[in-house]
């Protein structure tokens, strides 16, 4: 329940700094005490400057009046080593934000995707768990249509599992692709369309699967998956958040506000994993001419399903030229058409569910490891918390305002899906800057004021200004910061592992395959079988069950 005390810090907290809020330096707060006990020696005994008498400059505590009428004026507007904290945290953070994988595009619209993860996050991490289902149902759908394949194709092997697991990853990539750069056609019927294409197919099995084979290879070389460069990016930066902000292994002196800022933008590190684990596509044109090809190549016999699938690429190749396609197809971190029923059918599973659970938790931690950072002794519960919270309200808020607007702007025209994207990124660009604003702001001692360190909103004893912090320093040094910042970072990293290699197991498979291990010259011997032919009829009635 709110105390007044705290509901009438909110007026005031965004104020521009005046003489009560003046940026408080406990040690130079000291020498200024000590400096006026010299000069009037019965100052030590005034209840109204101290809480406690007879009082000195190493065991005395101020009342907040004191505090503000001896340490706060003449106070600079910033500390004075406002570069260096800035240096520890900021450039570790821009490294991982532009670290983010981004699709091939315009730089405009490159910058947008890589804030939004700290722009958006809620909606952000919704979006790559419903990417990652995606490809999670189109492995499953793959594995239905290889079956086919493979029963009339050839009956075993010494290789036939490893063929199949070829197989059924190639096409599932295929089908991935596909709803990924033509999302107008939508996913459940673009994997139908598909699966008619394939099954339909004249074509006998040994030149069916060299086209699917190599058309997969051309898809997974053109992705763009620079994993090892992320994982380098990542333990640079976590080596370098470590340093800044645990003392016994970086040797520097950091204040709760610089491990706040490190720990709310530490999800960036998972972040950047899953993105470029993800991948985006190289070259949407390149792809659409693979797809085609692909297409074209089935020979399948419902023509008017074919000139379907052409048409409908040859559209979004169109968007891709006018540089529109980012908003209307969507990354990793925005998808536009995520609450569309077709969109949900099938993908939700307990994998979805639990990874959701997970990112969300980690990303939940990490502000709770914040606020616990913020609220090291002896400034307790004070007024950045309450900034902190106002940065989750707006998250939470924003990710809000994306469902609506895709509620009532996903369906229709891609002219209507475009306005979304648009809204969306003017609403990202305000927050992504925002954000670490405010985390530079109170770095260099905004809101550092008599009132912070007073211990102010605790109800069982009035606010007090300790002059000797020496003990809860060290402790905050040596025990609660190392504490905060090594869990919260090796959560990020065993969050991704979990995702990588147990929730979306399979998804990542697909993603993960190389061009060598998908192409017709791979491990896979030619296959000589007699049944080779398969009959039109038998496929099309595979695909309806």
């Amino acid at each position: 329940m709110p105390t007044p005390r705290g509901l009438s810090s909110l007026v005031t907290i965004l104020a521009f700094p005046v003489s009560s809020q003046a940026i408080l330096s406990i040690a130079t707060c000291q020498a200024t005490i000590a400096s006026a006990l010299l000069q009037d020696p019965t100052l030590a005994h005034n209840l109204s400057i101290f809480t406690e008498i007879p009082a000195t400059a190493t065991n005395g505590s101020l009342t907040i009046f004191g505090c503000q009428a001896y340490c706060a004026p003449h106070q600079p507007r910033m500390n004075a080593d406002c570069g260096n904290r800035l240096f520890q945290w900021f450039l570790p953070a821009l490294f991982l934000v532009f670290g983010v994988a981004t699709p091939p595009t315009c730089w405009r619209w490159q910058v947008w995707t890589a804030l939004r993860p700290i722009a958006d996050p809620f909606d952000a991490i919704l979006s790559v768990g419903h990417r990652l289902s995606v490809c999670d149902r189109c492995y499953w759908k793959a594995g239905n249509v290889a079956d086919v394949i493979l029963r009339e194709g050839r009956s075993g092997g010494r290789h036939g599992r490893r063929e199949e697991c070829r197989l059924r990853k190639s096409i599932a990539l295929i089908f991935y692709t596909f709803p990924t750069v033509v999302p107008s056609v939508g996913l459940e019927k673009s994997l139908t369309s598909l699966s008619a294409i394939i099954l339909s197919s004249p074509l006998p099995t040994p030149n069916l699967t060299p086209l699917i084979y190599d058309t997969a290879a051309k898809l997974a070389e053109d992705r763009t998956r620079g994993l090892a460069q992320a994982w380098f990016t990542v333990i640079s930066c976590i080596t370098g958040f470590v340093l800044a902000t645990v003392p016994p292994l970086g040797g520097s002196s950091p204040s709760g506000s610089m491990v706040a800022a490190a720990l709310v933008l530490a999800p960036l590190a998972r972040d950047v994993l899953l993105g470029h684990a993800i991948g985006e596509v190289g070259s949407h044109h390149r792809a659409y001419v693979m797809l085609k090809e692909f297409v074209d190549g089935c020979q399948g016999a419902d023509n008017g399903l074919m000139k379907e699938m052409d048409d409908a690429i040859v559209r979004a190749d169109g968007e891709e030229a006018t540089g529109k396609l980012v908003l209307t197809a969507g990354t990793s971190w925005y998808q536009p058409r995520r609450n569309l029923a077709e969109e949900q059918v099938h993908i939700r599973t307990w994998r979805r569910a639990v990874g959701m659970m997970l990112l969300l938790a980690d990303t939940l931690t990490s502000v709770a490891a914040a606020a616990g950072a913020l609220a090291a002794p002896p400034s307790y519960l004070n007024n950045r918390h309450f900034l902190l919270l106002g940065i989750l309200g707006a998250w939470i808020s924003s990710a809000g305002a994306t469902s609506l607007l895709r509620r009532y702007h996903s369906v229709g025209p891609s002219s209507r899906i475009r306005r979304l994207g648009c809204l969306v990124v003017g609403k990202d660009l305000v927050l992504g800057a925002a954000v670490p604003l405010l985390f530079s702001a109170t770095t260099c001692g905004w809101l550092s004021n008599c009132k912070l360190w007073s211990n102010y909103y605790n109800l069982r004893s009035s606010p007090r200004i300790p002059l000797d912090n020496s003990i809860a320093f060290a402790w905050n040094d040596s025990i609660l910061y190392p504490a905060l910042v090594c869990s919260c970072l090796g959560m990020k990293i065993a969050t991704y592992l979990l995702l990588r290699w147990w929730v979306f197991r399979q998804a990542f498979a697909v993603l993960a395959s190389g061009s060598s291990v998908l192409s017709s010259g791979g491990f896979l011997r030619p296959i000589s079988s007699e049944k080779t032919q398969r009959t039109v009829p038998f496929r099309r009635h595979t695909t309806q069950s």
